[in-house]
């Protein structure tokens, strides 16, 4: 929202999902995120690093609650 990272994809979009675990929240500042899945060639940054900086400090991508 901030527009510090942009990004474009082009080509078919194979699914979409939504969550609500605790991480998701705390990451979005949100009830929840929604994302879209894309082949990886077609996606691209346009802008910033496309990074997440870890959830209070972790990094445990099995932590989902």
């Amino acid at each position: 929202m901030c527009g510090e990272v942009r990004y474009r994809f082009e080509g078919e979009v194979f699914g979409a999902a939504n969550c609500h675990c605790v991480s998701c929240r705390r990451a979005a500042g949100a009830a929840g995120v929604q994302w879209v899945f894309v082949e990886r060639g077609g996606f691209a940054v346009t802008r910033g690093d496309g990074q997440s900086p870890p959830l209070n400090g972790r990094t445990d991508e099995n932590d989902r609650t």
